[in-house]
């Protein structure tokens, strides 16, 4: 069974609606290949390696998180830019790319993901493009989060401040924006409603902490003054079977594609129960 690649671009686009999102770079089909889709291979970043795994699979798609075009980029084809073209083009694959769409999408981004693996459910929206989730916990001190985080990751956590030892009863997480999270001049705000948003990083980088340099990048505040502890990690994306630095547990990764399957398989014609 196979599909189109219009009728697949479509279901992608209907799924993670990225004309939500002011992104840093193209959504959607970034290389054009064959009209004919039977076969789809997914990662996290569009390496050369990924490419290659592909090709060697018989793919007709690739589909990923970090796809090869954004903002700033001079657009010259040179180096590993037309390697990886090169591939695509010579094996008539398409490239599907979906960033902040994949990352706020409520079900199966990586927030979501994040917040399903680690046992939180997100209660509130938060940020630029309601890109942050936070939700109620229950942790006798950051400690105990960060053992937890680091159980259910299988990855070594980096507990930035401990928290003088206070009970933890509400995380904030966030898959993206990693610099503008752990900047040393990012200044501390409450945590704003769903309607709220957060200066953006630029706007950041030029106002002048008001609290000490050693609580600049760790602290937050609820508006009822409760203390957040902000986990900084970088998760890979769910969809990672072919990335060879993916950091998802594989059981998490089989839940999330199981999950992220049926519209897919719609596409092809499917319909699984």
């Amino acid at each position: 069974m196979s599909t189109s690649r219009q009728n697949l671009l479509t279901t992608f686009d209907e799924l993670l609606q990225p004309e939500r999102f002011k992104d840093y770079g193209p959504n959607g089909l970034q290389v054009e290949g064959k009209d004919s889709i039977s076969r789809i291979v997914s990662g996290v970043t569009a390496s050369r390696a990924l490419i290659e795994a592909a090709i060697a699979h018989k793919a007709d798609a690739i589909f990923v998180h970090h796809g090869l075009f954004w903002r700033g980029m001079d657009g010259r084809i040179t180096g590993w830019m037309k390697q990886r073209i090169q591939l695509l083009l010579a094996h008539d694959i398409n490239l599907f790319a979906y960033h902040l769409p994949l990352d706020a999408h409520p079900q199966f981004g990586n927030n979501a993901q994040l917040g399903r693996v680690l046992g939180i459910v997100a209660d509130q929206r938060f940020g630029e493009q309601d890109l942050g989730f936070a939700g109620p916990a229950d942790f006798a001190n950051a400690t105990e989060l960060a053992q937890h985080v680091q159980a259910q990751l299988g990855r070594a956590v980096t507990l930035a401040d401990p928290g003088n030892g206070r009970e933890i009863r509400r995380v904030a997480w966030c898959t993206g924006a990693r610099k503008a999270i752990s900047s040393p001049r990012l200044r501390p705000v409450p945590m704003p409603s769903s309607r709220e948003r957060f200066p953006s990083p630029r706007r950041i980088s030029r106002v002048k902490p008001a609290w000490p340099s050693s609580q600049r990048a760790i602290t937050r505040r609820s508006a009822t003054g409760r203390r957040l502890l902000p986990v900084m990690w970088r998760r890979n994306s769910a969809l990672s079977m072919c990335s060879s630095k993916s950091t998802t547990r594989p059981d998490a990764a089989a839940h999330h594609v199981s999950q992220f399957r049926k519209p897919i398989a719609q596409a092809f014609g499917h319909h699984p129960g």
